[in-house]
């Protein structure tokens, strides 16, 4: 599949997401992919509950359909999901590797967070997000499933997605 080429008219404000608008020569080298959700609707969502930047505090229950396989959580911000990552290790006495960690996603974090401030002040188009992070996750693959704590996947991969958490009842 080949990536669409449209320019985008930067002389008037543009906003940080602007699903419509496509990219040419853009001097990252950013495609329309890039800078446009797969799914307004579900970006939309995700920005109301946790926040454009991925940093609000929101949660609601999610169902996602990918690659064949079914996850079903609660929909979290990055943030959280990196501090619950990072958590898992530090509970468990494992403080060297929940400090290494730490550091490679909070490294990560801030090299896009500067990379995205970078084109906000050259009014370019953002990138748009490309992950979704749950918690108490549970992963149904063909055959198997399993409880995943937590859990982040890429929106590009997501094919449907609907409100509410799936967990089989209990006797």
């Amino acid at each position: 599949m080949s990536e669409e080429t449209i320019t985008v008219d930067n002389s008037d404000a543009i906003s940080e997401k602007k699903p419509w608008g496509q990219v040419s020569n853009d001097p990252d080298g950013l495609t329309a992919s890039d800078v446009r959700p797969k799914d307004s609707a579900l970006d939309s969502l995700m920005d109301f509950v946790v926040g454009s930047n991925d940093e609000g505090g929101g949660v609601i229950g999610i169902a996602l359909s990918l690659n064949g396989s079914f996850v079903s959580g609660t929909l979290i911000g990055e943030q959280n999901w990196r501090k619950g990552t990072v958590d898992i290790f530090r509970n468990n006495d494992a403080e060297p590797m929940a400090q290494g960690l730490e550091n490679v996603l909070g490294n990560e974090a801030e090299r896009l967070h500067e990379f995205s401030e970078s084109r906000r002040s050259a009014e370019l188009l953002g990138l748009t997000r490309r992950f979704i992070h749950l918690k108490d996750a549970r992963v149904y693959a063909p055959g198997v499933q399993f409880n995943s704590g937590y859990w982040r996947g890429s929106l590009a991969d997501v094919s449907g997605w609907s409100l509410g958490s799936h967990h089989e009842a209990t006797s």
